[in-house]
């Protein structure tokens, strides 16, 4: 498997979930 694109799948994942988990942490909106 290509280690370049492995790492800006994985990059892209952890930018996500991030997202998902800054959204779930902000208190009643």
């Amino acid at each position: 498997m290509d280690q370049i694109a492995l790492i800006s799948s994985v990059r892209r994942f952890s930018k996500f979930r991030f997202s998902i988990f800054s959204f779930l942490c902000v208190p009643g909106k």
